[in-house]
């Protein structure tokens, strides 16, 4: 029971990570550093921000019945996991300009600007440094960490266990972008790769264990 629990949160965690090592990556591939201060203000953000979702989660989920908790659950991770398993297209489209001509506004935290940040992680870097700040990272992890506001709501199986799973997700956070920075920078010429849908595809599977086994 106990193993399976830790499996559980190692595999939810990791799948979140994903996208920080991915976004990580591009900037290495651009030979953009990420100094450990922002290291640390990436993965704290999107720790916390996952550490409140999980503890709403908790909280929501007591008050209905387990039966229609476990089908929300089921929902929420499931659909984060297949939005994030086509989330290559998502970002094109941002990318290309076709969200933007619905004239959807929002003033909430500048979220317009994280959203094109979601399209394309790089442009944190508002100018154009080769480090990416703490102040720049900050904008960065808050478009990251979107994702993870949701999937902490429908990790049923977790909300229990919220100091394990946050403890999880900053390390592997941590790792992730290190890992990420390191393999990019590696490279002789700037790379486009998408690592987003194996995050997508371990959250879906996720899901469907938490609900069916």
């Amino acid at each position: 029971m106990v193993f399976s629990l830790l499996m559980e949160i190692l595999v939810f965690t990791f799948a979140l990570s994903i996208d920080s090592f991915g976004a990580s990556f591009a900037y290495g591939a651009s030979k953009i550093k990420i100094p450990l201060t922002s290291v640390f203000t990436i993965s704290g953000i999107c720790s916390g921000i996952l550490f409140v979702s999980l503890l709403a989660g908790q909280g929501f989920l007591s008050l209905i019945p387990l039966s229609v908790s476990n089908n929300i659950s089921f929902f929420l991770l499931f659909s984060i996991g297949l939005i994030k398993f086509f989330d290559s297209h998502i970002r094109h489209l941002i990318n290309e300009g076709h969200i933007k001509k619905h004239k959807i506004h929002f003033h909430f935290l500048s979220l317009s600007f994280i959203i094109t940040i979601y399209g394309d992680p790089e442009k944190a870097n508002a100018d154009k440094g080769q480090d990416l700040s703490p102040e720049e990272a900050i904008s960065l992890a808050i478009a990251l960490s979107l994702d993870s506001a949701a999937a902490g709501l429908g990790a049923s199986n977790l909300t229990s266990h919220p100091f394990l799973t946050v403890f999880s997700s900053f390390f592997l956070g941590m790792l992730a972008v290190i890992l990420g920075s390191s393999f990019g920078n590696k490279l002789t010429t700037k790379t486009t790769l998408d690592f987003s849908w194996i995050g997508g595809f371990l959250l879906i599977c996720l899901a469907i264990v938490e609900r069916f086994f």
